[in-house]
């Protein structure tokens, strides 16, 4: 009776972890990219750039003094809405035009994403924005939270812009499952499989950062993101001095940006020309 026990559980656990596994290495675009409704936007003009059957919709909301570009990558939950409010009129009262990329099936671009695709099409939308647009990208900032600060920077990787301004980092997608599965009661044994190996897609961010040499670069970390840590982050870039770390006292994963108030903008306008808000 023991044996049979026993034996049942290992099949049980071995069933577990096989899925695990699958589901890591084929699957996890599936989880990572969801599908996001169109909502109620109010940009200036509206693109939409196409890739292998495949789209990603360019918001652009155009400043009405023009002195500097912004490329916005949104998060895993798009919600571009929300942005225009917390981040787009900020900056176009400096002057900041921003073109917002939304990703294959979020807020009305067609398709699915996964990670290919998604590299491809953003790559794509970023140099129409250079062919189509006022704004060049050797003189814009790429602005990127979570998911898309990772996005953000594989693109300044294929084109380097000025400067990225990001939030919600983490040192790699493996640290960003680990850190998911701890906080799943029923996941947290998953921990025990050798993630980073496990992921078809895993970059690094400081072996990237390495190769954005001349770009600067700023990233704001809460010090409550219970998704992107601040000690692991803060480890992963202690000797990247090119770097700058700006830690926001009371941060959480979806608010930093929030809570960092003007110092969010201010450091951008270091990095490109702004106007003085009017008060």
């Amino acid at each position: 009776m023991i044996k049979k026990f026993l034996f049942g559980t290992l099949v049980i656990a071995a069933i577990y972890y096989l899925m695990a596994v699958v589901v890591l290495h084929y699957f996890l675009s599936a989880l990572i990219f969801i599908k996001v409704p169109s909502s109620n936007t109010h940009e200036t003009q509206r693109y939409v750039v196409a890739t292998d059957g495949v789209e990603s919709l360019i918001r652009a909301y155009i400043a009405p003094a023009q002195t500097g570009c912004v490329l916005f990558f949104p998060g895993q939950h798009g919600d571009i809405a929300r942005y225009e409010n917390d981040v787009f009129a900020h900056l176009s009262r400096r002057g900041i035009s921003v073109y917002a990329i939304s990703y294959p099936g979020y807020e009305g671009a067609k398709g699915t994403a996964n990670f290919a695709n998604v590299k491809a099409v953003t790559q794509h939308a970023v140099s129409y924005i250079e062919q189509h647009s006022a704004c060049r990208i050797a003189d814009s900032v790429f602005i990127g939270r979570s998911l898309g600060a990772a996005i953000a920077i594989e693109n300044a990787l294929n084109n380097k812009p000025r400067g990225l301004l990001l939030d919600g980092v983490s040192p790699s997608l493996a640290a960003t499952v680990r850190q998911k599965l701890k906080g799943n009661i029923w996941l947290k044994p998953l921990q025990l499989l050798p993630i980073a190996q496990l992921l078809a897609y895993n970059p690094k961010l400081t072996d990237q950062l390495r190769r954005l040499a001349g770009v600067a670069v700023v990233i704001f970390q809460g010090d409550r993101d219970a998704l992107t840590p601040l000690q692991p982050l803060q480890r992963a870039v202690s000797d990247e001095s090119l770097l700058e770390l700006v830690v926001i006292k009371g941060g959480t994963h979806r608010d930093t940006q929030v809570t960092a108030g003007p110092l969010y903008f201010d450091k951008l306008c270091q990095i490109i020309s702004c106007v003085t808000p009017k008060i």
